[in-house]
């Protein structure tokens, strides 16, 4: 088993068996409220703490959240992905100089963001099941703090 694998929503019914399965620790991406079958973060971390498994909260905010301000305000602290958020992630365009706004889905991710994802996976012991609502936006993460040299 790898140090870290990316995968689509869990639910806190599954922790035992990611447990079982191998992993130690557990990082969300998705932020809360996104959709009406999705566990909250607070459930999701107690039901790891209940399995034995570390967890971490990490918020990807698409550009369809409260974010547009920000990215006009400080365009260059975004990186821009080639996909739109919930779709699969099949290569990496980072573009910092682009700062149109030529599709709204497209995912904006912080540096702040990055590096607070970078801390989790060297701190969390592994491996590590990372996670979101499709697996694509928790892709871009880790493809990002890798670019970066994070990890």
């Amino acid at each position: 088993m790898s140090d870290l694998t990316v995968y689509k929503q869990i639910y806190p019914n599954q922790c035992q068996t990611l447990i079982k399965l191998g992993f130690a620790s557990v990082i969300n991406v998705r932020p809360d409220g996104e959709a009406d079958n999705q566990p909250s973060s607070a459930v999701l971390a107690t039901s790891c703490k209940q399995a034995d498994l570390d967890y971490a909260h990490v918020p990807f905010v698409s550009a369809n959240d409260n974010e547009t301000n920000i990215v006009q305000n400080d365009p260059q602290s975004y990186l821009h992905g080639d996909n739109q958020a919930d779709n699969q992630v099949n290569s990496l365009d980072v573009n910092l100089d682009d700062t149109s706004e030529k599709n709204n889905t497209c995912p904006r991710l912080s540096h702040a963001t990055i590096k607070q994802f970078a801390e989790a996976y060297h701190t969390l012991p592994k491996p590590i099941l990372m996670f979101c609502g499709t697996g694509s936006r928790a892709k871009l993460l880790y493809q990002t703090a890798v670019l970066e040299g994070l990890i």
